[in-house]
């Protein structure tokens, strides 16, 4: 007979020891078994999350034979990045590698001590989509509504209206070509036109998927009507290293307002969303959004105050 410990699946068998004794009349069994608690399981227990996530991945390299590529998405929304690349640097091998994907300029905006990996990095710049290939993206939504027994289409109107407003960033192209299905199937049309566009342009403001950047813009406007005349402002300059100076012509000389710099610090600080920031690389007089999303929905989305969006569009256009 064998004696097994009760609490055996806490435990592991090391040893084993088997006596026989064979005589005409009967075959007599002696069997000896240690049981020790498994050392691993404790020892995972103990190890903090960086150390469980390397054995985790080491546990897979071992299982399926290949190594791991560990993506990090999203790390531009990352507050503060201290102390991610000393992980980096003790995690990585020939087993294990990290990807990190962020919106910014440059490696220097994504991550705050990346001196010390510099050897070690590998930098890919991922372009904005062009016009056409924000197009794909709504012909292949229509391809596959065809497919479902959907025959519902967009114009051609309203295709090129889309893929503007989105600012080379395929987000937008969803979030507004699903409000433009919604609208078009509530009034039983099969045809999105440029009108279904624009309402879900005004409607983004509402839009449930879009509630971060609309939080983002409430939290740097508040009841300020210069605090949104500044910050539209700043978001329609197209390239992302916006020049302060010229800003600070168009707020005062087009737009009435001449304190164009105290409403550029606001929008520097955590109180007001921390939306805009000076880079470290670059010279005084430079800032850039921290998220060119946010840039994008600035100019997107109407104003708070009425008519305040119009009169930034007609400051720029009498500078073009």
């Amino acid at each position: 007979m064998e004696n097994v410990l009760s609490n055996v699946g806490a435990n592991q068998l090391i040893d084993r020891v088997t006596r026989k004794t064979l005589t005409l009349k009967s075959v007599e069994v002696e069997s000896t078994k240690k049981y020790e608690v498994e050392r691993q399981r404790l020892s995972y227990q103990d190890q903090n999350l960086e150390e469980k996530l390397v054995q985790l991945c080491e546990l897979l390299t071992s299982s399926y034979g290949q190594p791991v590529l560990f993506i990090v998405d999203e790390l531009d929304r990352m507050r503060r990045t201290v102390g991610l690349v000393s992980f980096l640097k003790a995690a990585s091998s020939e087993s294990l590698k990290f990807m990190l994907v962020g919106i910014a300029s440059n490696v220097s905006d994504l991550l705050s001590d990346h001196q010390s990996l510099e050897r070690r990095l590998q930098p890919v710049k991922v372009p904005l989509m062009n016009p056409s290939e924000l197009g794909q993206i709504v012909s292949k939504a229509e391809s596959h509504l065809r497919a479902a027994g959907v025959a519902i289409s967009f114009t051609r109107r309203a295709t090129v209206r889309l893929t503007e407003v989105s600012a080379g960033f395929p987000w937008f192209v969803h979030v507004l070509g699903q409000q433009c299905l919604i609208d078009a199937d509530k009034d039983s049309r099969l045809k999105i036109e440029l009108s279904h566009v624009e309402a879900a342009i005004r409607g983004i403001v509402d839009n449930r998927f879009a509630q971060q950047f609309s939080d983002m813009y409430q939290s740097a406007v508040r009841d300020s009507v210069a605090r949104e005349k500044t910050l539209r402002a700043f978001a329609h300059w197209t390239d992302a290293d916006i020049p302060t100076g010229e800003i600070y012509k168009i707020l005062s000389q087009d737009l009435g307002l001449n304190s164009g710099s105290t409403y550029r610090w606001h929008l520097c600080k955590p109180e007001f969303g921390d939306v805009l920031f000076v880079p470290t690389i670059q010279k005084r007089g430079l800032v850039r959004f921290r998220n060119e999303m946010s840039k994008a929905y600035v100019r997107l989305r109407p104003s708070i105050y009425a008519g305040l969006d119009q009169d930034v569009v007609k400051a720029y256009s009498r500078r073009a």
